[in-house]
């Protein structure tokens, strides 16, 4: 079985889960869904965009294919895009407070 050992940048969509909707007169609720990873992409791989690598069509399939069948991956990519929007979140609020503490209200 061939193995990749590098660095590879990974694109990908994240859509986001919903809570579960409890009924209503109008109908009768909807279950949870969970936050799904989808339309992994692989741009780069080792620093080098994927094409102007030889086999770099190739490579990008078979690293995308291993991303998606592998949960584990899968919940690492989720994980990565939660991060990332605690951390934008928390930095335009942070840039709401300092504006309004330089306008002084």
């Amino acid at each position: 079985m061939p193995t990749f050992e590098g660095e590879a940048t990974v694109s990908f969509t994240v859509s986001p889960g919903r809570a579960e909707t409890p009924p209503s007169y109008s109908h009768g609720g909807l279950p949870a869904e969970p936050a799904t990873v989808e339309d992994v992409t692989v741009t780069h791989i080792d620093g080098e965009p994927v094409s102007a690598r030889p086999y770099g069509k190739y490579e990008a399939d078979t690293i995308e294919t291993h991303i998606e069948g592998s949960d584990g991956l899968m919940a690492e990519l989720l994980q990565a895009a939660t991060e990332e929007e605690i951390a934008a979140y928390d930095d335009a609020m942070e840039r709401r407070w300092e504006e309004r503490r330089t306008e002084g209200f």
